[in-house]
């Protein structure tokens, strides 16, 4: 008997079915590829977006310390000296 090849069997088929079929199975191929470059390229945008959001958030901008200072007055916050110790 003689050694089977699955690849030659699938070009045969192939080969064999209505040119309409392969039609369809082109659009389709292209179509998922298409969509599946998009939901990735929409995501990328997304994560580049959110994180461009974050560190917009994260910096202080002018009008928060103008709030801040008036808030606070005019008084200096020293974090290093809150032990009492002087030396």
């Amino acid at each position: 008997m003689d050694q089977y090849h699955f690849g030659a069997d699938l070009l045969d088929a192939y080969r064999g079915t209505a040119d309409w079929v392969k039609a369809v199975g082109i659009v389709t191929m292209a179509a998922f590829v298409l969509g599946f470059c998009t939901l990735i390229f929409k995501f990328q945008l997304a994560l580049y977006e959110a994180t461009q959001r974050h560190a917009r958030r994260s910096r202080p901008d002018a009008e928060f310390r103008e709030r801040f200072a008036r808030v606070l007055g005019e008084r200096q916050l020293d974090c290093r000296n809150k032990s009492g110790n002087d030396g």
